[in-house]
Order: structure tokens, then sequence, then C-alpha cells
């Protein structure tokens, strides 16, 4: 049997005549369909378009039955279009007697509407192929109708229909005309004319179906609208969208008029969904995108698995789910896209020409959503995946650069989140390729270009590299220039021009750069129509762009449309979208940027508000929450420095901190996070003087400047915010190393910062500053001079109306003045009042820097008023500084040392608002030493005040406003200890009336309480992050105290609760004795007395004393205390010392004498205490400045016998550091089981030994028969028992050594076991309601500082503060021997009997001490002794 004839296809070429522009057969595959008489009997596979030509080929061969029983033996060329539409393009029909002979090749050659085909083929009996070829035969090749059953999905066969349903090419012809076939209409060049073509072809189709009810005109209708609908770009302004409205109305009607369960149903669902996507995509109406995502899940789960159609269906499902996503940000539809795209790559084989495809859209969807929720698993996936189409994908392949874009922008998107230089590098590397791959002219080409410049720009926010950010221009205007008009891609690549222009002008600060991206993308906002879901995007780069000009130029209507441009993008973009938060972050810069102009509150209000809801929907983890973190805590410094509300700049450490710590090591964005750190740290120090945040910023900015590369635009403003932390530690620390450090970097910043740059002026002033500083400490005239010329300098280059102006004028003005003291100039006085008064006159009312620009300018003019002595300068002078001092705006620092200047020369002056000045300064106070700083940091701020209150007594006191003096006093002195002592205010008769606000305020001052004190910030641990979130709670609880304090004294009855006591409460410290309060001042000394019952204050002068007697007095009493052999090191008390030579006895006697004659008699004289009474009398003394430190209750002259000269021979002494320790401790106690807890520790490590302490706690036990006696000795006197047992002790008595902690004072302590510290800031910790008597037989126990004279920082007044109504201290050393028998003398009084009486312990003491003294001990062994409180 001879074997069947072969038909071999040697050559099947089919070329495009419209050369090298895009054309729809790009995309297209071509087949060969064999027909013999009408059936179809094969296809070949598939033949793709030669890389970078518009030839396609295919060569096969099949066996065909004889060809003699053949009637009709047709070759039709096929096309199978990226829709998936197969038509046939043309065919050959022959007969057996056109069938060449054996081994003969025929050849068609056809040119069809731009198409050149030419077929070879050749006939052979047997599978060995064709023998040589002879010349071929020519055979005329007819285009014809579509054929088969079209399906946009999924169409990989033709079906042969029943003859009565087929439709023959006359009939459509008879409808549109002769020419007017799908093949024309298919390679019609014109975008808009093939479109048109084949939605009148649609509508024929439909027609004939209705006409006829052929199932296959249905089909082919549907087919040919949904290619309508795809033929053009969805957003061209080329799309009728009357025309793609009524295709989709007739896939609509195809949809209803397809039967359910026929097979065609799926295809037509598949259609309509395609349509529903594009007509969303050009529309935006999310009503499109759910109907599309219904009719294709319809789609979807009609087609059965293995079906071929299945995986199209499940590509166009993922496909409009990712539409919903990128709309509308619901992340629910991404999760849907990227399973139902696993699902497609799943049923996808390997090998099979469709795999790339899905991988390449399945890694975009994952990138898509990587973008959304940083989830690193995400774009790791992304990446592998879209390595591997591309990998899969042949080279030549037309959907290759595709592919490479994706992995492009998915490398690019994993360096923004991690940073890794391999990544961007490899990003440009795989864009490049993209673009090289990519034909001149092919329509990707621009967007290849687009992404590869946002590669670029990205590589250069890392590196720094101004040739990234050229090359990222000059490829993003390629884009540009490439993407013709009108198509829809054309805004974005405007767009991220834009950005790229706007990102050069932050670098070089050209005008006309920023003009240039201004102008993109303007012309972005006008190309993309309203409801496209791009428009938020390009309206928020515009605004972006917007205020960088306003910053630059100042032109108000650049701010005002920049806000008003981010509202129209924040209102656009759908609630749920991943881009909301970060339209939100650039809206609260812009309304960040207005208030730093116009200073208009509700703008940063609302700039805080927009950044706190972009943080909020910023989901943890994503790429973006660092900057929108430290963006917040950016305005959060603002409203900080305006308003002075300390919770702000809390909150923008807090937050800026958490902004570093979320940022990754090497991420470029790093350094800018700590700068700002640096800077909220640098203000925060300002505010409250914490030398921590002043090393932690210099610290945090050194890294910041570290990190930042060379040439990086950002490298200047981390350089000079360095150097102003570097400045601020110098006048601080007073450290040399610190200001040339601070100049040094300042002078880099400015020589990095080109001319014309917007910063370029704040650096000059900062450089400025340095100089004038430096200037100072050495007295170099040049560096003065420079300072002058460079502020000059900012003041030309700074425009009228610029927020900066007042702040250049000022420091210019300064450095003139100085000049003017150091030279003489008057010129210089002249110019710097003249500068400083523009100043002033420029900020408005309410300014936070108003103050400060007062203050300098009543500086200056004292300064002039000093060389002129013109009184109209003096009284300007006087008026302004009452100004700044009476703001109700502006650092408390800088509105105090205001009132100090004006206090001052209104004393030296006599000025009339002396009195003014001193109650102005008094009630800035409690601001200075603000409740919301820790302790030390009050203590520090109240040297500041020095003499305050005493100058301001001493004031009212020459005045004759003794009850005035005596609140002023009362106010100005232990301003820490009352501060505590009003967290424990008793409030029942608050209680009685609001007792909810009552509760709250106890809970809040409890809680304060307990944050207030040293002890518990040493609690948090050594972790500076705990100690941080221990701060911040403290000032966040005073900031709630202080507003529940502000409503209390809302309610009537209460408008004074926890204000400065008045005199007509003071005046009750004397219910049980005299009161003598002791003013000590450089103008007069003066004693002002509290009499029991008497309603008036006693004045009595002291013309005698002198504060500098006072000061020589404590003095001398220092120097004898320091001797070699008189005071041992500060941690002992001594077991015994050597004999005191004469002349130290004799130095001591004159100073207890001197206090006599100068102090003590004249008051004794005025209280007609003339002859010692038989019973002392008791008498509070209550001394200020340097006669706190002074022996009064041991005043006398020791060199006669004779009673009378000396002030224990008339009354018992008692010392209280302020009225109120005898009104807040009455002598009713509170009914409790009484105790004594006696401590000792005789051996602890590093210490002296106390061999006397043993002794001593053993003579109290024996005085205490019948009652409880619990003694701590040796390793039981641990810190936590003695804690314990203090709260349930009613007396407590310690024996062993104190300290008193000169540089810190509440670390002054009493030495336990092991050498542990019972704490100053642990004893104020305590509150014991109980508690009546201390007795601390220890060392230094009552000594205080120095530098805080008016406050009391010592063990004993802690005591005082826990609730013990009276202490027993010592004011120096005690002998170890000394201390057993004062302690025995005054227990076997005040416990006789069995009945322990606190009270008694002020005669107690003066008694044991009379005794000590009369066994002839020395002034040093009894003088230190002294009762304090009740």
């Amino acid at each position: 049997m001879d074997p069947l004839p072969v038909i071999h296809l040697t050559d099947f070429t089919i070329t495009s005549l419209h050369g090298g522009g895009s054309s729809p057969l790009d995309d297209a595959q071509i087949f060969l369909q064999l027909t013999l008489d009408g059936d179809v009997v094969y296809e070949t596979a598939r033949g793709e378009r030669e890389p970078d030509e518009h030839v396609w080929k295919v060569q096969d061969r099949v066996n065909v039955p004889d060809l003699e029983d053949i009637s009709l033996f047709s070759i039709a060329v096929m096309l199978d279009s990226a829709s998936h539409i197969t038509t046939q393009l043309g065919s050959v029909e022959l007969t057996s007697q056109d069938i060449p002979a054996s081994g003969l090749t025929s050849k068609i050659t056809r040119d069809l509407a731009g198409l050149n085909i030419i077929l070879e083929f050749s006939i052979n009996h047997g599978p060995d192929g064709p023998g040589s070829p002879s010349s071929p035969t020519s055979i005329h090749c007819e285009p014809a109708a579509p054929t088969g059953t079209p399906d946009t999905a999924d169409v990989c066969n033709t079906q042969i229909l029943p003859e009565d349903e087929r439709i023959t090419p006359s009939q459509i012809i008879e409808g549109l005309g002769p020419d007017f076939t799908y093949p024309s209409a298919f390679i019609e060049p014109d975008v808009d004319k093939r479109a048109a073509m084949l939605n009148a072809l649609g509508h024929v189709l439909l027609g004939h179906y209705k006409n006829h009810h052929g199932i296959e005109s249905l089909n082919r209708a549907v087919a040919v609208y949904t290619e309508a609908v795809q033929m053009v770009a969805p957003d061209s302004p080329q799309n009728d969208i009357a025309d793609n409205d009524n295709s989709i109305l007739n896939l609509q009607d195809a949809v209803q008029l397809t039967p359910d369960g026929h097979p065609d149903k799926p295809g037509c669902l598949n259609n309509l969904g395609i349509a529903l996507c594009r007509r969303f995509q050009r529309l935006g109406d999310v009503t499109d995108i759910d109907k599309s995502i219904s009719m294709l899940q319809d789609a979807v789960q009609l087609t059965p698995d293995g079906h071929p159609g299945k995986l199209g269906r499940l590509n166009n499902l993922g496909n409009s789910l990712l539409h919903h996503f990128l709309h509308l940000g619901d992340i629910t539809n991404i999760d849907r896209t990227i399973s139902t795209l696993q699902d497609a790559v799943r049923l996808t084989p390997d090998g099979h020409p469709n795999k790339p495809g899905c991988l390449n859209k399945l890694g975009h969807s994952l990138l898509c959503r990587f973008q959304h929720l940083s989830d690193i698993t995400d774009i790791n996936k992304a990446i592998s995946t879209l390595q591997d189409a591309v990998q899969l994908m042949p080279d030549g392949h037309p959907g290759k650069p595709g592919c490479l874009n994706n992995l492009g922008i998915a490398l690019c998107c994993r360096f923004q989140c991690l940073s890794g230089i391999i990544d961007i590098n490899k990003s440009i590397s795989t864009l490049q390729d993209a673009v090289h791959l990519t034909p001149n002219g092919h329509p990707d080409k621009p967007g290849y270009l687009n992404n590869l410049g946002n590669s670029l720009l990205d590589r250069f926010e890392y590196l720094g590299d101004m040739a990234n950010l050229d090359n990222s221009i000059r490829v993003g205007g390629d884009a540009v220039q490439l993407t013709p008009d009108g198509h829809p891609d054309k805004p974005s690549h405007l767009s991220n021009l834009g950005n790229s222009l706007r990102r050069h002008f932050q670098c070089i600060s050209d005008i006309p750069t920023i003009n240039k991206a201004i102008l993109a993308l303007q012309n972005a906002v006008q190309l993309t129509p309203d409801g496209h879901p791009n428009k938020p995007g390009v309206l928020n780069n515009l605004g972006t762009s917007l205020v960088l000009r306003f910053n630059c130029l100042g032109d108000i209507a650049d701010i005002d449309k920049s806000v008003s441009t981010l509202e129209d993008a924040v209102r656009l973009t759908p609630d749920g979208h991943p881009e909301k938060p970060g339209v939100l972050n650039n809206l609260g810069i812009s309304l960040r940027s207005h208030f730093q102009q116009l200073s208009g509150i509700a703008y940063i209000n609302r700039s805080i508000l927009t950044l706190q809801d972009a943080v909020q929907l910023t989901p943890n983890g994503h790429s973006t929450k660092p900057g929108h973190l430290g963006n917040l805590g950016h305005s959060l410094l603002w409203r900080f420095q305006h308003l002075g509300d300390i919770t702000d700049i809390d909150n923008s450490i807090r937050v800026t901190d958490d902004a570093v710590q979320l940022t990754p090591n090497g991420h470029p964005d790093k350094p800018g996070h700590l700068n700002n750190l640096g800077n909220s740290l640098f203000r925060r120090f300002q505010r409250l003087g914490d030398i921590a945040d002043i090393d932690k910023s210099v610290l945090t900015l050194q890294d910041a400047v570290q990190l930042t590369p060379d040439g990086h635009p950002d490298k200047p403003v981390h350089l000079s915010n360095l150097g102003n932390s570097l400045l601020c530690r110098f006048e601080r620390l007073g450290n040399i190393a610190n200001i040339d450090n601070s100049t040094r970097v300042k002078e880099d910043a400015v020589q990095l910062t080109p001319d014309g740059h917007p910063e370029k002026p704040g650096r000059l002033t900062n450089l400025s500053t340095s100089l004038f500083r430096h200037f100072e400490l050495l007295s170099d005239i040049a560096d003065l001079e420079k300072s002058i010329s460079i502020s000059r300098d900012v003041v030309q280059l700074l425009p009228d109306g610029h927020p900066a102006k007042p702040g250049s004028l000022d420091n210019l003005s300064i450095a003139l003045c100085c000049r003017f003291g150091h030279l003489g100039d008057i010129t210089d006085s002249d110019k710097s009042i003249s500068i400083i008064q523009d100043a002033v006159r420029l900020t408005p009312d309410g300014h936070p820097g108003k103050p400060t620009h007062l203050r300098n300018l009543g500086n200056s003019l004292l300064y002039r008023f000093e060389h002129l002595g013109d009184q109209a300068t003096f009284e300007l002078a006087m008026e302004t500084l009452s100004i700044a001092a009476r703001s109700n705006v502006g650092s408390p620092s800088v509105r105090f040392q205001a009132g100090i200047m004006w206090a001052r020369w209104a004393q030296k002056t006599h000025h009339a608002s002396l009195l003014m000045a001193n109650s102005t300064l008094l009630a800035l106070l409690p601001q200075l030493a603000w409740l919301g700083l820790p302790m030390h940091e009050r203590h520090r701020e109240l040297i500041e005040a020095g003499s305050l209150a005493r100058d301001a007594a001493s004031a009212a006191i020459e005045a004759g406003q003794f009850e005035t003096a005596v609140e002023w006093l009362e106010q100005g002195r232990s301003v820490v200890w009352g501060q505590l002592s009003q967290l424990r205010t008793p409030i029942d008769d608050l209680r009685q009336v609001q007792p909810q606000l009552a509760a709250r305020f106890t809970q809040v001052s409890n809680q304060l309480q307990q944050t207030s004190t040293p002890s518990h910030k040493s609690d948090a641990g050594s972790d500076q992050h705990s100690l941080e979130e221990v701060a911040q709670e403290h000032r966040r609880l005073t900031a709630e105290w202080e507003a529940l304090l502000g409503e209390i004294r809302g309610i009537q009855g209460f408008d004074r609760f926890l204000l400065p006591r008045s005199f007509s409460q003071l005046k009750g410290a004397a219910h049980s004795g005299p009161v003598v309060i002791l003013n000590v001042s450089n103008v007069q000394c003066d004693a002002l007395v509290l009499m029991p019952g008497l309603d008036d204050v006693l004045h009595i002068p002291l013309p005698n004393l002198t504060q500098s007697i006072a000061e020589a007095l404590q003095n001398e009493l220092n120097n004898l205390l320091s001797e070699p052999g008189r005071l041992p090191s500060q941690l002992e008390r001594p077991v015994r010392r050597r004999p005191l030579a004469l002349d130290y006895n004799s130095r001591f006697k004159m100073i207890l004498a001197q206090l006599w004659s100068d102090l003590v008699k004249p008051i004794l004289d005025m209280l007609a205490m003339t002859s010692p009474p038989s019973n002392p009398t008791r008498v509070w003394w209550c001394p200020t400045g340097p006669l706190a430190f002074l022996p009064i209750h041991a005043a006398g002259i020791y060199d006669t016998p004779d009673p009378g000269n000396c002030i224990s021979d008339f009354a018992i002494s008692s010392y209280i550091p302020t009225l109120s320790t005898l009104i807040d401790n009455p002598q009713v106690t509170t009914p409790h089981p009484f105790q004594l807890l006696a401590v000792a520790q005789p051996n602890a490590p590093h210490h002296s030994p106390l061999p006397g302490t043993g002794k001593e706690l053993k003579l109290i036990e024996n005085r205490a028969e019948g009652v409880r006696f619990v003694p701590l000795m040796d390793g039981a006197a641990t810190m936590e028992n003695v804690l314990r047992h203090m709260g349930e002790s009613t007396w407590v008595h310690f024996a062993c050594h104190g300290v008193q902690d000169v540089s810190n004072p509440t670390d002054s302590g009493l030495i336990l076991t092991n050498g542990s510290r019972l704490k100053l800031s642990a004893i104020i910790d305590l509150s014991l309601s109980h508690a009546e008597l201390a007795f601390l037989s220890a060392c230094e126990t009552a000594t205080g500082s120095k530098d805080l004279p008016e406050e009391a920082v010592h063990l004993a007044a802690g005591m005082l503060l826990a609730g013990y109504r009276g202490v027993i201290a010592t004011m120096w050393s005690i002998g170890d021997s000394d201390a057993p028998r004062i302690a025995d003398d005054v227990y076997s009084h005040i416990l006789m009997g069995g009945k322990p009486d606190y009270t008694q312990a002020a005669l107690a003491l003066h008694q044991a001490v009379r005794r000590l003294r009369s066994q002839g001990a020395s002034f040093l062994s009894w003088v230190p002794y002294i009762h304090i409180g009740f």
C-alpha cells in the first residue's frame, strides 16, 4: 500500500507592510488550517513574530488522505490575536488537479490590506519530505470572513458548525460593503477607525443572530465587540465613550441571550468582564469593576477544570481584581488576585508558552501587595517569580521587556525597604535591558524609560551622586517626549519627571528647575481626567512641589495652592487606598509650612492631626511608616517651639525615635531621621536643661553626619544642626572643644550649601552665633567682626516677610551691641537698637520669639543708658523688659532673664516698678522650676533664681509691705519641697463638692508624686529608653495635673486652691511661739517676726548685719570645719578628734559672738527678752541665704560665765525651712500603735568603724522600756527592711554614717548594710501620716547645699516632707563618743514614764546639749545638733 501523501509546509511568511510602527499584529500568532472537503483536518503550531521583525514564520507537515478522493483541498491562513480572537486572513482552495506533482513546491503570494503573505508547500508520498523543489507555482490567496468560535479568553481551535448556522462572507459584505471584513478591520493602522469598523461589524453580526438565531453569529458579535473595546487604550481621547458603552450593552445582551448551560456562556461572560474592566480603566466607575469581577468569577466557575479556556479566564479575573485593589486598596482583592493567579500558574504546564506570562502577572500582583503591606515575604516572592518569568521567556519574545520592567520595579521596591545597594544597581541594569530590548517607536518604551528614571532617582537618594539624578531627569524627559499627546501614561510620566526636577531643585535651589517641575506637574494634573484613579497622585506631587517653591520664595499664593491641591488629593483618594497615608503625610507637611510662615496655630494643629492620621493608616512594617512618624515628630517640634507644651516635645522625640528604630541600617532615610531626633533632643534640652538630652543630641547628630555620604544634599543641614548642639553643650559645660567643633562643622555646612539655596541664610546665622560665642570666650575681636559681617549678609539674603527675618535682625543687633560695649562706638549702639526694634516690629504679638527680641532690645537700651545716661532710654528699657517678663508666651527662662534685668535695674535706680518686677519674677518661678522637670533640673533652674526671694522681700520691707515680704519669702523658698507637698495636700473639702474630680486629682497626684523624685527614675534601670519613658510619663502626668488644677480653681470657693498662701494663712505658723524669719539681701538685713495672737508682722531691722558679713561668717565656719583633723571625709562620722587648738576655739567663739551681737541680741531685745526666763520659750528660726548655714541656735558670748549672753539662756531653738512646715504638721497625730525603729551600722564597708553606734542603740533600748522597740543593726539594716519598718514606725532613730552629696544633693543619704545608701530621694518618696519624730544621729544631716540655700536640700528637710513632725539632725560631723550621750539624754526625757511625747524633743535636745557643754565638750561636739520642725 502506498504511503499517505504528506504536505510539507516548507515556509510560510506573513509580513506587515506598516513598517516599524505599532500594529495589532505585534502580539498576534499565525497558524495554518488544512481543510479537506470542508472538514478541518489539521492546524499547525502557532508561529510567532521574528525578533525585532514584523515577520511571522510557520514550518510543519501533515499526513492527508489520498488526494484522488478529495474534491476540494484548502489551506487557510489563520490569525490568533492578542485577545485570542481567531480569524481567517485568507485561504487557497485547490482541487486534486491543482496539486503539483510529487516533490514540486507551490508558492502563494498575496498582499492583503497592508500584509504580504507568502506560502510555500509541496506534497510528497512518504515520510521523508519533499525532494528538491522545482520552480514554485503561484496561487491566488483570497481573504475570508472570520470563522470558528471566537472567545476573547481562550480560543485554541476552531469548531465546524452545522450548515444552517454558518455565516458566509457574502452575508457580512451585504451589511458592511465589499471591503469590510474582520481581517481588513484588524490590520487597519488607524486605531480609531479600526475600533469603529469592528464595532460596526459587531452590530451586523448581532443583527444576523437576532434574525437567524445562529449561535455562531452571537459568538462572533461578542468577539468583535470585545476587540473593539480593547482596541483603544482606556484613557485615550480617541476612545469614543458612546461606542464603548454601546459595545458593552451589546455584550450584556449577548450574555442574556446565551442560555444557561450553553458551552459558550462562560466565554460571553469572560468577554463582558473584560469590556467592563476596560471601561473602568477609562472612567473609574467602581460599579464597572465590581460587575467585571462578578462576570469573570461566573466565567471561571462555569468553566470546567481542564478546559483550555480556564487559564485565560483565571488571568482575566486576576487582572480585574488587581485593578479593583489598585483603585480602592481593599486588601481582600489583592489577596484574591494572587490566589487566582497562583491557580493560573499551577494550571499552566511547564514548557507552555503562556507560563512566563502567568508568572509575570503573579509577580506583579505580589509586588502590588508588598507596596500596600510592606511584607518582605511578598517582595521576595515577587522578585523570584519575576526572575523565573524572565528566565523562561525566550530571547526575542515580545513580552521579555515587560517582564524585565516588572522585575526592575520589584528590585527597586525591595531596595526602598531594605536599602541593599545590590538591589538598586540590579534594578537599574534590568530596566536598562528592558529599554534596550524595546525598539524605538514601541508604545511601551516610554513606560520603561519612566521606571528607569524612578530607580535612578532612588539610587541618587541613597548615594547622593548627582549623576544619577541628572540621568533620572534625562530618561524621564525622554519618556515624556516619546509619549504621544493624549496617551494615558502621559500624565504619570510628566508627574515623575516633575518629581525628579523637584529633587534637583532641593539640591541646587535653582528656581528655573522648580518652575519646570511645577509646570510638568500642572500639565500632568490637567491631562488627568476627573475621576481617574491617578488624579490624586499627580495632585499630590504638584502640592509637594508648590510647598518647596514657597519655602524658597515665600509667595503666599504657592502655599495656599499647595494646601488646597493636597486637600483635593486627600479628598479624591478613597479610604483604605494604600496611597492615602502618603497623601495625608504630604498635606501635613504643607500645613506645617503654612504655619511656619504665618504662625496660624490652626495650621500646625491640622498638620499634626493629619500626620497622626497618616501614621495610624500606615500598617506596621510598611516601608513608609518611619517617614510618616518622622514628619509627625517634626510638626510636634514646631508646635512645641510655638506654644512651649512639654507634651509636644516629648511626643516629638518619642515618634522620631520610633522612626529611627524602624529604619534599617543603611537605609537612605536613616540619617534624616537621626538628624530630626537630634534636633528635637536639642530643643528639649533648651527647655528642660537635662544634660542627658544635649549629650544624646550630639551623639545622634554625629551619627547622622557620619552616615550621610559626602556630596549628599542633606549633609550641610546635618552639619549645621550638629554645630548648634555642640554650641549648646559648650554653653552648659564650658568645654572649649565644643565651641571649636561647633564653629568648624558650621563652617563646613556653609561651605557645602550653594549660594541661592533657601537654607543658606539659616546656616550662616548658625555660624555667626558660634563665632559670637567664641568671641565672648576668648575676646578675639576678629571673631566678633566676622560674626557681624555674616549677620549682615543674612539680613540682606532674607526677604521681608520671611519668618526668619526677625531672628536674623536680633542676632545682628546683639553683636553690634557687644561691639559697642567693647569699643564704645555710639554708631553701633544706634544701629543695634534700630535693628532690634525692627525685629520686634516684625514679630507678631503672641509669637513665642517676641519675648526674646524684647529682652534683647531692653538690654541694648540699658547699654546705651549706661553710656549716655538718657532717662528716656532707661524708661523705654524698663517698659520693654516688663513686657517681655509679663508675656504669656515664650520660654520661661527668657522671660525670667528679662524680669531679672528689670528688677535689678529697678532696685539700682529705685524705680517705681520694682515691686511689680519682683511679683512677676516670683510668679514665674513655678514655670522656671516646672513640676514636670526632673528634680535635679528644677534645682538647677532655681540656682538661676539665686537671691530672688530675699531681694524681693527686702524691696517689700523697704516699702513697708511686711506682709507681702512674708508671702514672697514663703513663695520663693523651698519651691521643690512645696511642689511635692502640694501633691500630698488633703482635699476633703473638694471631695464633698466634686467627688469624681477629687478622686481623679488624688490619683494623678499620687502617680505624679511617684515619678517626681530621682529614686523613681533610678528604679527604671539603666536602659535609656525606659528612662525616657519614665520622664515622658512624668511630664504627661504634670500636664494632666495642671489641667485638673485649673478645673478645680474654676469651682466656686476653690479659686485659690493650692495657690501660694496669703499672710492670713501664714501667720498661723506662730501657734506655739514666735517665728523669726531672717532675711539677708545685698540692700539690708531684717527680721520679720510672727507672734502668737498677733495679726501684724513685727519688723526688726538688723543694721549691723549685712549680706557680706553673713557670707564672711559662713566662709570662716567652712574654713574651720575643713581644716586638717577637724573635719574628716564627708562620708565619716569620726570616732575621736585631736585636741582643738586655742586659735580654733577663739575663731569659733568669734563667729558665735558676732551672730549674737549683730543678729540674735537685737531680736531678743525687740521681743522684750532682756533677762533669762526660768522656763525658756520656744522660738522657731527661719533663716535665709548664708544664715541658713550658720548656727544661730548657738549664738552667744562664751568668754563669760554670766547668764544672759547666749540664746540658749532665753529660748529653746528650732529651725524651719518654711512657715508651711508648722502649718502642714499639726500637733494632733493620726492614731497609730507606737513603735520606735532604731537603725545602727557600726561597720559599713569603705567607711571608718563606728563602735559607738552599738552602745547608742543599747542605751535607747534601755530607755524604751514599755514601748515597742525594733532594732536593726549590721546585716539586718538593709534598705528594704529599713523602709518597711519606717512605714510601720512612729519614731525612727539612725546611728550611722551620713553624707551630704555636694554635686547632687538628693543623693545625700544614710549608710546602711554593705555600704548601701538610703538617699534623700528615697526618703521624700515616703508619705507617713503617723510619723512623729526622726532622730538622725549621723553626720551632716542638715547641712544643705550652698548653691541652693533657699531650698533646704538635706536629709532633715526630707524627713519633714516624708511626714515627720520633728527632726533632730546635725549641721556637720559629730563625735562617735558624743552621739550616745546626746541620744540617751534625749530619750530619757521624751520616753519618760513610758509615755512617748515627740513635742518635747526640742526641749530634750536643748537640755542634752547644755549637759554636754557643761561637761567641757568643744564647740564642734555640741553645736552641730539642731532641732527642726515642731
